[in-house]
């Protein structure tokens, strides 16, 4: 059976876009989630791509759907990973436990890729945290 992932790359990035054709990259986590796992992820009152960048780490921070994710030191198939390249987070992707395991997100001008931890790093990444559904935190 192939990986949830392989549904998902190469479909282009657009901004605001939910799928199932296209993704920003909060569309993306929103429809993994959604669709492989059973989970919602809350709803943003506006689209992530049109916010400046401090209003988006904000709104990220503040949001009160958050409170259902706690911080996890090692992901699992289908934890949310959250990235940002200063020390605040302002992009979303989902963990996959596949090939060593790697990170699925939506990228302007590249779209959906699947990428490892270290090429996560390479494309400017430097800070990356796991989020677990706080239901599933005591599963290891």
């Amino acid at each position: 059976m192939m990986h949830w992932a392989h549904d998902y790359k190469g479909k282009p990035y657009l901004p605001g876009a939910m799928g199932p054709d296209a993704y920003n990259c909060w569309g993306l986590a929103t429809a993994i989630e959604r669709d492989h796992f059973g989970r919602e992820l809350p709803k943003l009152r506006v689209a992530v791509d049109e916010l400046p960048p401090r209003a988006l780490i904000r709104l990220l921070r503040e949001h009160p759907g958050r409170s259902g994710w706690v911080e996890v030191p090692r992901p699992f198939d289908g934890d949310l990973v959250a990235m940002g390249r200063s020390s605040e987070e302002a992009h979303i992707g989902v963990w996959a436990d596949i090939d060593g395991g790697a990170v699925v997100h939506a990228l302007a001008g590249a779209g959906v890729c699947k990428h490892s931890l270290l090429h996560v790093k390479l494309h400017g990444f430097s800070l990356i945290r796991y989020y677990a559904p706080a239901s599933e935190v005591g599963r290891w």
